[in-house]
Formats: structure tokens, C-alpha cells, sequence
């Protein structure tokens, strides 16, 4: 082999060696960018279902507050037109919840 061939050789392992690493390079910026776009579809997705979830809560809050006022409201009704039975009713559920009390000392 003369000095020819071997510069040729070292000129091939060279420009091997400069194209491995700009593949490798390239793989590595095209991993990053790959990364990145992921990382911000699964931040984008979680955001998106925090914000229904919080939504659907601020839902269910304001449907129980209504419920909550309509139930008052009903035994407001039911004691003014009926006061004997709804203090019963309130007997009734004092005599219970003492029970129960009683049961768990």
C-alpha cells in the first residue's frame, strides 16, 4: 500500500467519520424536537382536561347549591303550612340522631 492510497483511506474514514456524527446529530436534534413536541401535546392535553374538570365541578357546585336552596325552601314551605308535623319531624330526627350517639359511647 503507498502513501496514496493510505491519505485516500484516512480522506474516506474522515468523511465516514464526519458523516456518522452529523447523523448523529441530526437523530439527536430530531429526538429533541420529537421530545418537545410530546412533552407539549401531554402538557396541552392535561391543561385542557384540568379545565373540564374544574368546569365540570364549578357545575356540579352550582347545581347542589340550587338543589340545596330548593330543599329549604320546601321545608320552609312545609313548616309554615304545617308547623305541628314539621316540629315532629324534628322531634323525630332528635330522638334519632340521640340514638345513634348513644349507640357509638
Amino acid at each position: 500500500m503507498d502513501t496514496t492510497d493510505l491519505q485516500s483511506l484516512r480522506e474516506d474514514l474522515n468523511n465516514l467519520k464526519d458523516t456518522v456524527a452529523e447523523f448523529v446529530s441530526q437523530a439527536g436534534t430530531d429526538a429533541v424536537k420529537t421530545a418537545r413536541d410530546v412533552t407539549s401535546n401531554v402538557a396541552s392535553q392535561v391543561g385542557n382536561a384540568t379545565s373540564n374538570v374544574a368546569e365540570k365541578g364549578s357545575e356540579i357546585a352550582t347545581i347542589a347549591s340550587k338543589q340545596a336552596k330548593t330543599f329549604t325552601s320546601e321545608l320552609e314551605t312545609l313548616g309554615r303550612n304545617n308547623p305541628i308535623g314539621a316540629m315532629a319531624a324534628a322531634m323525630m330526627v332528635g330522638v334519632l340522631i340521640g340514638l345513634i350517639g348513644r349507640g357509638r359511647t
